[in-house]
């Protein structure tokens, strides 16, 4: 419940943040969100590791933000994504659905990949644009997990489980899935793959069984997707803009404001950052302590080949705050 209310407190410190950005007067306003980076729940950061990530919470509150700002009369929702948690993406659809539902224009514009989750974000009905070279679609869900119990008994590392109910352990990563995890796992993750295709089809206006043959996890190009019925248009962000005036009914020769969402945060602002600095601690003392059990690992064989496994692995799976790395346990599920 604190973690709830703390990530609710961020969302509402966010979207106050950005109403109060400066805006030129006598000029119509368009918001401008740039949703780029694997998709998380939380806020967006950008990790020494890790790399630029978008966040739910952070996103969400600046989609509301710009639907209660009286002054903006259209919202572009700038998309750069590969995907990532479902649940985020969940999150972030929804608030372009209320937004577009409130009667404030939406349109999409597609960067250079914009799939899975990235497209699912995208699947509220609005116009979408994409650029002909434009990696979208991805339509899919996955679930993996990596088992290291063969390398923990080889270094001699013992674990202990304590669980209550039959899948407690079901993501765990020492020990593989037995027929009954592998059973409702595959159940659970139709169910979601059903509710993505259902999805599409809702914003495409086509058929469940239209749509499906272009899911199944297959990747296109903008020029395709648009062959397809995927997407709108083929062009860039000043398309989505030229469309996005004529839908917030706003003279094509008239020139307007572009208010981003969230506001550019200053240099004090990101140094003092808590998480990113709890980030950064633990980046400096996972680094010490992954070159330690590397170098361990590594005395056990003379193979190139085993220590660039080896080199792989552990820096992969002490990997944490990020999105992105060699062994990562996901959970609910990625899009």
């Amino acid at each position: 419940m604190l973690q709830y209310l703390g990530r609710y407190q961020r969302s509402r410190s966010l979207s106050e943040r950005a109403r109060k950005l400066p805006v030129r007067r006598g000029e119509p306003v368009v918001a401008l969100i740039h949703a780029t980076g694997p998709i998380r729940r939380g806020r967006s950061g950008r990790g020494p590791l890790s790399g630029g990530a978008m966040g739910s919470d952070t996103i969400a509150g600046a989609i509301r933000a710009a639907n209660a700002d009286a002054s903006a009369r259209a919202i572009v929702l700038r998309v750069n994504s590969p995907g990532g948690s479902y649940v985020a993406s969940d999150t972030i659809w929804r608030k372009v659905v209320r937004a577009r539902a409130s009667g404030k224009p939406v349109v999409v514009s597609m960067g250079d990949v914009a799939a899975s989750g990235g497209y699912f974000i995208a699947m509220t009905g609005d116009p979408l644009v994409a650029y002909r070279a434009t990696e979208t679609g991805s339509i899919g869900v996955f679930f993996g997990k990596p088992n290291l119990r063969g390398l923990y008994d080889k270094i001699g590392m013992k674990t202990e489980m304590m669980t209550r109910g039959r899948f407690a352990d079901i993501d765990t990563v020492t020990a593989p899935l037995n027929d009954a995890q592998r059973a409702k796992l595959r159940t659970e993750i139709e169910v979601f793959y059903k509710s993505f295709v259902d999805k599409v089809a809702g914003a495409r206006k086509r058929g469940y069984n239209d749509v499906e043959p272009l899911a199944q996890g297959r990747v296109w190009t903008g020029a395709q997707a648009k062959q397809n019925g995927l997407v709108d248009e083929i062009g860039g962000i000043d398309r989505a803009i030229e469309m996005v005036k004529q839908r917030a009914k706003i003279g094509a020769a008239e020139k307007i404001v572009l208010v981003p969402y969230p506001p550019r945060r200053s240099l004090f602002q990101v140094l003092m950052d808590r998480d990113q600095l709890a980030e950064l601690e633990s980046y400096i003392f996972e680094s010490r302590l992954d070159t330690r059990i590397e170098s361990k690992l590594s005395g056990l064989t003379h193979d190139p080949a085993v220590r660039s496994l080896i080199h792989s692995l552990v820096r992969g799976a002490l990997t944490t705050g990020g999105t992105q790395g060699g062994i990562l346990s996901r959970m609910p599920y990625s899009v």
